[in-house]
């Protein structure tokens, strides 16, 4: 073999054997692991729902929350307290996590989470489990800026004659 041929081997090598160390999945970025962390601390403090202002400081003043199945569109922080409202007395959770994280995918600052709502009382009557996806988008101060909730609503609540997949929960 050549001195050439040889030094051509050897780079080939050397280059296979950085391959075969290589991680088969990326290395997140700084930004897609800030908003990991964060979305991951959104969902802690959604799931425990005990500490509201917490929850609420999410948000940036002019957030948006948009319920896709159900059509509600909720602009601004003070719209949001009025709409999550977890002083609703008629609300009342009976389990320790009022939600269950099952994955979430994470690409810079966007998040998207699946899962479901715990069974709760809702004027004593119980509701759930409600399956769920969420996105999340967040700011460069890792604030969210926009919300979307797909959630499989119980059939009564949209339609009678409407069958859901929540029975498989």
């Amino acid at each position: 073999m050549s001195r050439s041929s040889t030094r051509v081997a050897t780079v080939i090598a050397a280059c296979a054997a950085l391959l075969a160390c290589t991680p088969l999945e990326p290395m997140e970025n700084a930004t897609t692991q800030a908003t990991r962390e964060r979305a991951e601390t959104f969902f802690l403090v959604y799931a425990e729902r005990s500490n509201f202002e917490a929850f609420l400081d999410f948000y940036v003043e002019d957030a948006v929350v948009e319920d896709i199945v159900n059509g509600d569109l909720i602009e601004g922080r003070d719209a949001i307290r009025a709409f999550f409202s977890w002083d609703n007395e008629r609300v009342v959770k009976t389990q320790d996590q009022t939600l269950v994280l099952s994955s979430l995918v994470v690409e810079g600052r966007t998040a998207i989470a699946r899962g479901h709502f715990t069974e709760f009382l809702y004027d004593g009557q119980p509701l759930g489990p409600w399956r769920f996806v969420i996105t999340l988008e967040f700011d460069v101060d890792g604030k969210i800026r926009r919300q979307e909730d797909f959630i499989n609503y119980p059939d009564a609540l949209l339609d009678p004659e409407r069958k859901s997949s929540n029975g498989r929960i």
